[in-house]
């Protein structure tokens, strides 16, 4: 993994290292104009980012085994079954969760999740994935931030065409997913279109 050291913030989001602060991965492409949440209106892009926080802590305590699901809000549970019922059909073993990171190719950011896969679920090899998980909808920018993750995850031998899948999951509060995977065939159309994002954050 070509990570460097750092110290993270979680009130600010803010990623400091020797050579200074590095931008996460969506602060990238926010700059960049790939993310664009401007048309939205601002009291239901707070509810949606609290929401997506509580989504977020719940599947992190539940992967980490200590949720007591008899405190969980009755309004947050289905993204709860939601979740376990794709781990379970998927067969995903969790390898990490929520990890923060910094990359030596200029960029930061937390991976939701990092898992493997059993044999007989993709064309008869075993895989490894960078998992997004998602409370709304899953924009077509999640190609670029999974991107990202994957060289990360993979380290040098992704850029060198390592196969890490990028899976993004979007639960819903009825207990029901949606997977979205983007393919393989455009992973260095998208690692290069982001590093020149970065680059270009980074001047």
């Amino acid at each position: 993994m070509n990570a460097i050291p750092f110290t993270f913030d979680p009130v600010k989001h803010q990623f400091d290292t020797q050579l200074g602060p590095r931008y996460s991965v969506t602060q990238i492409l926010a700059k960049n104009g790939i993310i664009d949440f401007s048309f939205v209106e601002e009291e239901i892009r707070l509810l949606s980012m609290a929401r997506g926080n509580s989504v977020h802590w719940l599947t992190q305590l539940e992967d980490g085994g200590g949720l007591d699901y008899r405190r969980v809000p009755k309004s947050l549970r289905g993204y709860r079954k939601a979740w376990n019922l794709w781990k379970q059909r998927s067969g995903v073993q969790i390898t990490s969760v929520e990890t923060p990171f910094v990359s030596r190719f200029g960029y930061a950011g937390i991976i939701d999740r990092t898992g493997t896969f059993p044999p007989s679920v993709f064309l008869g090899f075993g895989s490894s994935a960078v998992i997004d998980i998602k409370s709304g909808p899953i924009g077509d920018w999640t190609r670029y931030q999974l991107a990202a993750y994957a060289v990360w995850a993979a380290g040098d031998s992704a850029v060198k065409g390592e196969f890490v899948r990028r899976i993004a999951i979007h639960l819903n509060p009825l207990g029901e997913y949606k997977v979205r995977e983007f393919p393989l065939c455009t992973f260095r159309v998208d690692w290069a279109k982001f590093m020149s994002w970065t680059r270009k954050a980074n001047q």
